[in-house]
C-alpha cells in the first residue's frame, strides 16, 4: 500500500537489508493446483521460497476454459 500523506517519512527501521540498487529477477516454478470443482490452475504465488509474500496474494494462471449456461465456479466455505 502506499502512502500519499503529505510529509511522510520513510521507515528507519534496521531489521531489513537494504534493497539491491539494481533490480532482482528471480523465476519461480508454478505448481499444479486446483480450485472450485477440480479447476486445475498454476500456482506461482504464495511459494516456499517467497514467504514474504502475504498469505492472502495469489498469482495464478487458469484457462481457458468454457462453463456450461449458468455455471462458473462452484467454491466452497473458505476462510477469507
Amino acid at each position: 500500500m502506499s502512502n500519499i500523506e503529505p510529509g511522510s517519512q520513510a521507515s528507519l527501521s534496521r531489521d531489513c537489508p537494504p534493497a539491491s540498487p539494481r533490480p532482482v529477477a528471480e523465476r519461480i516454478a508454478a505448481r499444479e493446483a486446483e480450485i472450485g470443482d477440480g479447476f486445475p490452475i498454476r500456482r506461482a504465488l504464495p511459494a516456499r521460497r517467497r514467504r514474504m509474500v502475504g498469505a492472502w496474494c495469489f498469482l495464478d494462471h487458469a484457462g481457458p476454459v468454457d462453463h456450461e449456461a449458468g455455471r462458473g465456479l462452484q467454491i466452497g466455505p473458505h476462510p477469507h
